[in-house]
């Protein structure tokens, strides 16, 4: 088991954020706590909001924010506090500006409901831990499903977070997410046709043939009926087409039907993707191009 990490200073608040959060998120916590040495605290409406202002003269340590004013709202009633770094919307924890508000107004020794984030804390963590690791718990269905949306929403939390730091890293994230939703969409639409095809095929198996008897010995005569056809005599014979299963046309097969639901919606991802990516490319067309 990873030790708790050692606390830094003796306010009760960060005794009480320490068995709380993850060590990762309890380590970050101190960082926030720590860099309100930073700033200085005003109170423009009495116990409503609060202007802190940056007194360092050089960028600390661990400074996220080029501004150095921040205005902080306080709801007394909920315990509410909203900085306009916008921070915990962020990332999920508070900023140092709201830590100061704390420590001018005297309520830095006892740690807020909304502070606590259950995503961040240690008995989340663990039971996600635990469903990572069981071996009693089956990988398939729901199990599967649960598993791969932790794993993937832990690595989706750490790139918004880090993107949303600069600009020009947040417009990067945004047109990778709207080319990411396409794509994802495309991929559902096939893996569903794919079920489709697999659901038909297996319809198909010969368990579904009623058995019969064996044919009886006839005459030779009869047993001309029964004999090997030359390749000329076959092509004499009707040649047997497979049909549609949405519309009924012997042209193509259900997976490509353009009257097929799934099909309709792939090709329209696909078109839409496709504008995406001619928008994108005009944009950095113009920007490229010299003013006149």
């Amino acid at each position: 088991m990873e030790k708790t990490p050692s606390r830094e200073t003796g306010f009760p608040i960060e005794a009480q954020a320490s068995e709380i959060y993850t060590n990762e998120i309890f380590r970050k916590f101190q960082i926030e706590l720590s860099s309100r040495t930073f700033y200085q605290c005003n109170e423009l409406a009495a116990g409503r909001q609060y202007q802190v202002k940056r007194i360092a003269t050089e960028a600390y340590k661990h400074e996220e924010f080029n501004r150095s004013i921040f205005t902080v709202e306080v709801d007394d009633e909920k315990e509410n506090y909203s900085c306009t770094c916008k921070k915990m919307t962020r990332d999920g924890i508070q900023c140092c500006h709201v830590l100061k508000v704390l420590d001018h107004t005297g309520m830095i020794l006892q740690l807020p409901k909304s502070f606590i984030n259950p995503r961040w804390t240690k008995k989340v963590a663990k039971s996600m831990k635990e469903l990572a690791t069981s071996e009693e718990r089956s990988i398939e269905g729901q199990g599967e499903e649960s598993m791969r949306f932790s794993l993937v929403f832990t690595e989706m939390v750490n790139i918004c977070s880090n993107a949303c730091k600069k600009q020009k890293a947040y417009n990067v994230l945004q047109d990778y997410v709207r080319d990411m939703k396409s794509r994802v969409m495309i991929a559902l639409a096939e893996e569903e046709n794919d079920e489709n095809e697999r659901t038909e095929a297996a319809s198909k198996t010969d368990f579904d043939t009623t058995l019969k008897n064996p044919p009886m010995k006839e005459s030779k005569r009869a047993m001309k009926e029964y004999r090997k056809k030359s390749g000329s005599e076959k092509k004499i014979g009707k040649k047997i087409r497979r049909r549609c299963g949405c519309c009924k046309k012997e042209d193509h097969i259900s997976p490509s039907c353009p009257t097929n639901p799934a099909v309709i919606e792939k090709n329209r991802l696909q078109e839409e993707a496709e504008r995406r990516r001619k928008t994108l490319r005009d944009i950095k067309a113009n920007r490229n191009c010299p003013t006149t």
